[in-house]
């Protein structure tokens, strides 16, 4: 996107375990490991639909 002319980019979740992504082990390693039947959609953080892991604070 960049070579095409954006200023910046948002990458999604495929990209949150890259060597680059700026978040913590213990997060990349729940991305890794989860599966389809620990996802679950929700509005509730962004008043848009979006996926995040079927964690006890999620449930919540």
């Amino acid at each position: 996107m960049l070579t095409l002319g954006a200023d910046g980019v948002s990458m999604g979740t495929r990209f949150i375990a890259s060597t680059e992504g700026g978040v913590n082990k213990e997060y990349k390693d729940a991305v890794v490991d989860s599966t389809m039947a620990d996802i679950v959609m929700t509005e509730r953080l962004s008043g848009t639909p979006c996926t995040i892991i079927n964690t006890p604070y999620a449930k919540k």
